[in-house]
């Protein structure tokens, strides 16, 4: 009877012992390799924008904001599509899965994190906490309070790039990695780190640098020239249009990791992103019939509109969306700044031999050092130490005795 042992559950569920901590690697790295994608798009977006103004003389900065996003809403019927064809599976029937198979597989895990504390989790625990697949109703909710900073973030950036350079616009929206980090640590989505913090300031002095190059490098006589929007008589107005941008991608990037569950099985994002299409296509549809009778929408501007719309934005919204919920909104922001030197490379190829100099490259030096001490911080902050039950391989079950119980005399 000494040696009828029987094996604990928890070590019958112990064949992986790091799945949950592979599972977290696997889907960051992928998240920073979007990054690296959605940076070299958002260059060639940029420059082609720079192309309507400036060659094409289009000057409707809301127009191409509007059918830009309202874009997205064909996403809605694609998912019916997707979903009447029968590719697609019962979203509740995934959960529910998932939702056993974490209880068999996932040991205890301990999340450690920077200062010392800690949380003790199951791998069950982690992955159903708060686990209920999303109603249309409840993708339309989210989509409300998504689509209004979307909007603004892209058309404040689109304005920008008519009254300064791409290398300019795309340093100071960078900053809304400050805005990011402040409302993620104040909403509880990120931890307080030092090593975010100061990526964080470097990222900012990296943004004075490359102001403080706008004005030295700007002749007012020749402003006129620079800037392909008329009217626009100052390169304040681009850089203040980028910071507005820049607060708006902020508050983009916090809602969508605050509202989106991490489980991308509790919610379809074709859906969401459709939803934010279609409330940015009914409400603003007189205004952009207003802007559509006041430019020349000539055949070439139109196709150039749809090309970088359909082929660069939407692409760009849905990677940028997978970065946020693959990485955290710090990490997404901040690397942005990825896109500074191909910013600079491609204001070189279009004949901006003014701006290389000491402060602009600093500045993009100092940004992209700030990235890489973000993601440093995240390394560091949050090392999930799994804790591997011990497997019956390990363990001599001939040595286990039961424990006696002290002798009634």
């Amino acid at each position: 009877m000494q040696n009828d042992v029987v094996t604990p559950r928890f070590l019958l569920g112990s064949v992986d012992q790091f799945p949950v901590c592979r599972h977290f690697r696997g889907r960051y790295a992928l998240g920073l390799l979007f990054i690296v994608l959605v940076s070299i798009v958002w260059t060639v977006s940029s420059v082609l924008t720079q192309f309507l103004y400036s060659v094409e003389s289009f000057d409707s900065p809301f127009l191409m904001t509007y059918l830009g996003v309202c874009l997205f809403s064909l996403l809605l019927p694609l998912k019916m599509l997707t979903d009447h064809a029968g590719y697609t599976e019962d979203p509740c029937c995934l959960a529910t899965f998932d939702k056993f198979d974490d209880e068999e597989v996932h040991p205890t895990r301990y999340t450690e994190f920077g200062d010392g504390s800690s949380i003790r989790t199951s791998g069950y625990q982690a992955s159903t906490m708060n686990e209920q697949y999303w109603s249309r109703t409840k993708h339309i909710e989210a989509a409300m309070h998504i689509a209004p900073v979307l909007f603004i973030a892209n058309w404040a950036f689109n304005a920008a790039l008519g009254s300064t350079s791409v290398a300019s616009s795309t340093v100071l929206v960078s900053t809304s990695n400050v805005f990011v980090f402040v409302l993620a640590v104040l909403l509880k989505d990120e931890q307080f780190s030092i090593w975010k913090l100061a990526g964080v300031i470097l990222g900012v002095m990296g943004t004075c640098l490359t102001t403080l190059h706008d004005f030295q490098n700007h002749d007012p006589d020749d402003l006129a020239d620079d800037c392909a929007v008329d009217g626009c008589d100052h390169v304040v107005w681009g850089d203040t249009l980028s910071l507005v941008a820049a607060v708006a991608y902020g508050a983009y990037a916090v809602q969508v990791r605050v509202l989106c569950p991490e489980n991308e099985d509790l919610y379809s994002m074709q859906l969401l992103l459709g939803y934010i299409g279609l409330i940015t296509l009914l409400p603003l549809l007189p205004f952009a019939v207003y802007f559509w009778l006041q430019v020349d929408m000539t055949t070439s501007v139109l196709s150039l509109i749809v090309v970088k719309d359909c082929g660069l934005l939407i692409w760009t919204g849905v990677f940028d969306f997978v970065i946020i919920v693959l990485t955290n909104a710090t990490t997404a922001t901040v690397g942005l700044g990825l896109s500074i030197p191909l910013a600079f490379f491609a204001d070189w190829v279009v004949g901006k031999a003014n701006i290389a100099s000491p402060l602009s490259l600093i500045g993009a030096g100092a940004v992209t050092i700030g990235f890489l001490m973000v993601n440093l911080g995240n390394k560091m902050e949050m090392q999930e130490i799994e804790v591997p039950a011990p497997t019956t391989n390990d363990i001599d079950v001939s040595q286990i005795r039961p424990k006696e119980l002290p002798s009634i005399d």
